[in-house]
């Protein structure tokens, strides 16, 4: 069985069910990249094993990795807009 989310990451900021992550060592070698992935799909397919994953890649190239990852859609969350 594969394990998806492979590269360490850290929470910076939550809020309901949106989470933002910070991958790889803080640098300012380059411009932070801020991935927002769709809200239909989960982001895992982007850091899915070590031997692809978009994300550690970014990470090894010296680039700030961000991803906001949207959740799962709770019953509540019905009346939210875009």
């Amino acid at each position: 069985v594969i394990k998806p989310g492979v590269t360490p990451r850290e929470c910076v900021y939550s809020r309901d069910a949106v989470n933002l992550f910070r991958y790889g060592a803080l640098s300012d070698a380059s411009a932070p990249l801020l991935i927002v992935f769709a809200q239909i799909n989960r982001p895992e397919i982007l850091d899915f094993s070590h031997q692809c994953s978009m994300i550690s890649k970014l990470c090894d190239s010296g680039h700030r990795v961000y991803l906001l990852d949207w959740g799962y859609p709770r019953p509540e969350d019905y009346r939210l807009g875009l």
